[in-house]
């Protein structure tokens, strides 16, 4: 009895001590509960098909973009084609470089397996938490690679326009990429959800 009440009063004092750190107190206390905690490996979390396309899809707009201001100024030889072409340039280029942007993202991602549930930890704030049931479905889609690591993919089900008419959707691609053991992730996640 009394080493749960002081377990209690020392989760407590670190929850207290946090929040006048100004770290978040939720993200302190899932890590507390964690019995899984890694972070993703970040050139895997990079190259993610949504980075992949906005790489494919940013070039292309750039590369079009410089050659609208090239022949622009070379036909009218003035810099107001500059002044449509520019910013779509700029819009270009940001979507271009969107593999490092995810890869700078990886350093602040956390994965957490938790009694309760799967969280993803952006920034010390929970981005999403999916239950441990939802690992057992037959739509997950896990995908390893030789080195041992890997990426779960989840189905989601947001509310919004649907082609069926039921006011949900399924989203793809939502889940936990780049899990450098994810073999361990998922021995987790079924200790977790059969205790």
């Amino acid at each position: 009895m009394s080493t749960t009440w002081e377990a209690r009063k020392a989760m407590d004092d670190r929850t207290e001590s946090t929040a006048r750190s100004g770290e978040n107190v939720e993200a302190t206390q899932l890590r507390a509960r964690a019995r899984l905690l890694c972070q993703p490996i970040p050139d895997v979390y990079a190259w993610d098909p949504a980075a992949i396309g906005s790489l494919v899809g940013g070039t292309v707009l750039s590369g079009f973009c410089v050659f609208v201001l090239i022949t622009g100024y070379l036909m009218l030889h003035t810099l107001l084609i500059a002044l449509f072409g520019g910013p779509m340039l700029v819009i270009g280029l940001y979507y271009a470089l969107a593999p490092l942007r995810f890869h700078r993202r990886a350093r602040h991602v956390e994965y957490l397996v938790t009694p309760e549930s799967a969280t993803i930890l952006y920034r010390d704030r929970v981005a999403r938490q999916y239950p441990l049931d939802a690992f057992t479905g037959a739509s997950v889609v896990i995908r390893r690679r030789p080195d041992g690591s890997g990426n779960i993919t989840l189905p989601t089900t947001v509310a919004g326009p649907s082609s069926s008419g039921s006011g949900y959707r399924e989203t793809p691609d939502v889940g936990f990429r780049g899990i450098p053991d994810i073999e361990a992730f998922l021995d987790a996640v079924r200790r977790e959800g059969t205790a």
